[in-house]
């Protein structure tokens, strides 16, 4: 099983374990966990790090959010679901893109 496709109650205690990192910059883009499980469309994960109260404005190196992520790949639930935990849809990347021009890209019609 990967991470992406675990039960809701492994995801609550993976996130619980690394708590800590939370908000942490895990990769050399500076993405965050939230961001890490929005782009594998792990609904579970992004449910049980939001319970934690993760920061939604963080940004990677290209300032993309959790919210570019999920607009990427298209993953309509993860994207509802953080606008309904306060991410905002108007966040711009460094070059401008907001995660509606990104659904936009990668033709992610749900999101549009």
């Amino acid at each position: 099983m990967q991470m992406a496709d675990c039960s809701p109650q492994t995801a609550h205690s993976f996130i619980s374990q690394v708590r800590p990192l939370l908000d942490a910059p895990l990769t050399h883009a500076r993405q965050t966990l939230l961001m890490l499980a929005a782009s594998l469309s792990s609904f579970p994960l992004v449910q049980a790090a939001l319970s934690h109260r993760p920061q939604l404005s963080l940004t990677d190196t290209a300032g993309r959010t959790a919210l570019h992520y999920a607009a990427a790949v298209g993953s309509i639930e993860i994207f509802e679901g953080l606008v309904t935990a306060g991410c905002q849809p108007e966040a711009q990347t460094i070059g401008g893109e907001t995660p509606l021009s990104k659904a936009c890209t990668f033709g992610q019609g749900d999101i549009i």
